[in-house]
């Protein structure tokens, strides 16, 4: 692994991280954050929108996601720091591993990883002549194919092109086809069971190696990613919220079927990315000078109409036999429109020492450049039952638009240095200093229940933070090595993003800091066939941006999202992970997580109050959101060898996670529920590796679960996650 930016094992790294091999990736499906989340310790991930993924490690992340905020975890792609997390939605595909680091990585990896870094590492080309095609079939019509090629073009020049493409159909569906009086469309294709969250991605690598001479290597790769998906969608919750109670007086167990709605049209996503790096890697004898030079791009169309509801709709729901009166319901024609375009311009120099001396040692510099722009508009009403099967208008539909340009410029300087004290024992210390600059322009058209003023504001901060590190490991014998850090995170402060009136917009938030405190173990034992890696750690976290929904004082009855540094928390947990090979041929692999992550204080914005009945000074002690207490995985793999050397490979792999709170005051109704999923594989190999024939199945029970929660007052609007898929994956290696 190179977490260190260096190779090293990694049994002898003070770092919690979990490692995910090219083939571990392939026979675990994994292909996206999402599935990476579930089979790591300590992480967590929602999805409100495929274009806005949000990592949580440890307790740590964001929902922000305006162009002046930045996330709480970053995603680093051979070692580029990808800015916007809507360029994190590419395939995981061509990649010869990837790295979960857990905890704060302020020194080498810089701001934005105040909860963790993933870093995703592609193979470099190679001399060596290699084909590889991929292709699967399955449930919802799923069709898969990846293909990768690596050839010599000269002795000291190679290439390699890797595509993926993957598609499926969605398994949210809508049963506005049942309501055609209510739902008079031109369209008659649309009165049908219409699918939400189905998804389409395409993705291309291609890569050059040139060994320019026996001190000096050049890579250079460009890449492209391209996602089409009807979301997002959503599944109401909450048996006290007034939709709710509508929607179960016409659909039969309505609370029972997560992947039903009542949505007369889909939601849709756009994103491309792509992506353009150059790294020259010069030998200097003492020391490897590294140059990192990369620009990337995004751009994405969010259309989020489906939790949302017409005028029509809302004539439907007040003719429900159990729509309730007084009971509120949102109008909107048109519904949330997000068009947003980034990029980004990134250069590091580095130095590395080489050698086996007893100081090893890495230095380096960086800048960033980063441009992202984002219209949003929002076309919402609000009206409420009247109990007798009409809805009384009080907020006519109307278009609220929001315009926000902002420009980030971040420099640093950060050093590293590990001291041999003895055979055995190693002191490392760092450090990195990070300045960011942050100027960002908004322009705001009043309508709608969000945006209340009309206004233009410009705007400008900087910050600054040093952020050490320092560790004591020791080797206590070949097989045991142990690890004690304390480390400094830090995530830059940003300005508020869809802001409903200047006041919002002209207070910047501030940046949000952890001290992590960590000790742990990493050993082998029984002549290396069991692996036990234990990780404890306590990380006190302040200033934490925190983005809730809240009533302006003077517009009871109507909410918004605001961003502001609302708290200190405490999070504190242990990490396990196993490794064992009880007998030949099998190999089991465990991890566990339990997570403390809470809050120690929690301050209300003046002018602001909460959209439900709970006290804000009663949030002390709530757990933070993405945060479940107890998180597991097995995966157990048998290998039995038939005639003709041929292989059959058997694979079970389970996982769980605990309940996880949406929003600050853990409300229940809004929470994601506990769950746990089983997936099943089995394979057959040739001889000699050439091809493999898979049948697998994911959700293997078929158990309900949500993988995101948006609260609102009495409910939420919850994302399902997908129910059980089986399919067949043919491979070919030449």
């Amino acid at each position: 692994m190179t977490a260190q930016r260096r190779a090293e094992s990694m049994q002898t790294v003070a770092i919690a991280v979990s490692a995910f091999s090219e083939e571990e990736l392939a026979s675990r499906r994994i292909d996206g954050l999402g599935s990476l989340a579930s089979r790591t310790p300590g992480f967590a991930i929602g999805e409100f929108m495929p274009s806005q993924p949000q990592v949580y490690i440890r307790g740590i992340g964001s929902n922000d996601d305006g162009p002046g905020a930045d996330p709480s975890t970053a995603v680093f792609l051979d070692e580029v720091y990808v800015g916007r997390a809507a360029g994190w939605t590419a395939n995981l595909f061509d990649l010869e591993r990837v790295e979960v680091l857990r905890g704060p990585q302020g020194t080498l990896y810089g701001k934005n990883v105040v909860g963790g870094a993933v870093n995703m590492i592609s193979r470099k080309p190679d001399e060596e002549f290699r084909a590889r095609i991929s292709g699967s079939v399955g449930s919802y019509d799923l069709r898969e194919f990846q293909g990768l090629l690596n050839f010599p073009l000269a002795d000291n020049l190679f290439g390699k092109i890797a595509y993926s493409s993957r598609s499926r159909d969605g398994y949210l569906k809508s049963l506005v086809g049942d309501f055609p009086e209510f739902f008079p469309l031109q369209d008659p294709v649309q009165l049908g069971r219409f699918n939400q969250l189905d998804r389409g991605t395409e993705s291309l690598r291609a890569n050059l190696r040139w060994l320019a001479s026996e001190n000096l290597e050049i890579n250079v790769s460009v890449d492209n990613a391209k996602l089409d998906e009807n979301a997002p969608g959503f599944h109401r919750v909450g048996a006290n919220a007034a939709d709710v109670q509508a929607f179960s007086g016409l659909i039969e167990n309505y609370q029972n079927r997560p992947r039903v709605n009542l949505q007369e049209r889909s939601g849709r996503t756009t994103n491309e990315t792509t992506g353009f790096m150059a790294r020259v890697d010069y030998e200097l004898g003492w020391a490897t000078l590294t140059s990192i030079s990369a620009y990337r791009e995004s751009e994405t169309l969010n259309t989020d109409c489906c939790h949302l509801n017409n005028e029509r709709e809302a004539a439907l729901l007040a003719s429900s036999p159990s729509a309730p009166a007084g009971g509120n319901v949102l109008l909107a024609p048109a519904g949330n429109v997000q068009d947003e375009s980034a990029d980004q311009f990134s250069q590091e120099l580095r130095l590395t020492s080489t050698g086996t001396g007893a100081l090893e040692w890495v230095a380096g510099l960086y800048y960033l450049r980063e441009e992202a722009r984002r219209i949003e508009t929002f076309d919402y009403g609000l009206g409420r039952f009247d109990g007798a099967g009409g809805v009384n208008v009080i907020v006519p539909p109307s278009l609220g638009k929001s315009d926000q340009d902002a420009r980030t410029e971040s420099i640093a300087a950060y050093g590293q240095a590990t001291w041999s004290v003895t055979d055995r024992m190693r002191l490392t210390a760092g450090a990195r200093w990070t300045k960011d600059d942050k100027r960002q322009a908004t322009s705001v058209q009043a309508g709608g229940l969000l945006f209340r003023e009309t206004f233009e504001v410009n705007q400008s901060d900087s910050w600054s933070e040093l952020t050490p590190r320092f560790v004591i490991d020791y080797q206590a014998s070949e097989d045991v090595f142990v690890y004690a850090l304390a480390s400094k995170g830090f995530k830059s402060g940003g300005f508020q993003g869809q802001p409903p009136a200047e006041i919002n917009a002209t207070l910047p938030f501030l940046p949000e800091t952890a001290w992590l405190y960590e000790a742990g173990i990493k050993s082998d034992w029984f002549d290396r066939r069991a692996r036990v890696n234990l990780a404890v750690f306590y990380t006190d976290y302040s200033d934490l941006q925190v983005l809730q929904l809240l009533t302006p004082v003077e517009t009871p009855g109507v909410s918004v999202l605001v961003a502001q540094n609302a708290a200190d928390a405490r999070v504190q947990g242990v990490e396990l992970e196993l490794t064992v090979l009880p007998l030949p041929g099998l190999t089991v692999t465990a991890s566990y997580a339990y997570l403390d992550a809470t809050f120690k204080e929690f301050f209300a914005p003046s002018g602001f109050t909460l959209p439900t009945d709970v006290d804000i000074n009663q949030r002390k002690g709530n757990s933070l959101r993405n945060a479940p207490k107890h998180t597991a995985s097995i995966m157990a793999q048998y290998e039995q060898v038939l005639d003709a050397g041929m292989r059959l490979v058997y694979q079970l792999d389970w996982r769980y996670q605990d309940e996880s709170f949406q929003e600050p005051d853990n409300q229940p109704v809004s929470a994601l529920p506990s769950y746990s999923l089983l997936d099943g594989r089995i394979s057959l190999l040739n001889a000699t590796g050439d091809w493999e024939l898979s049948l697998w199945a994911e959700n293997l029970l078929n158990k309900d679960h949500f993988i995101h929660g948006f609260p609102s007052q009495n409910g939420g609007t919850m994302t399902p996650g997908a129910p059980r898929m089986f399919g067949a994956t043919l491979s070919w290696t030449m």
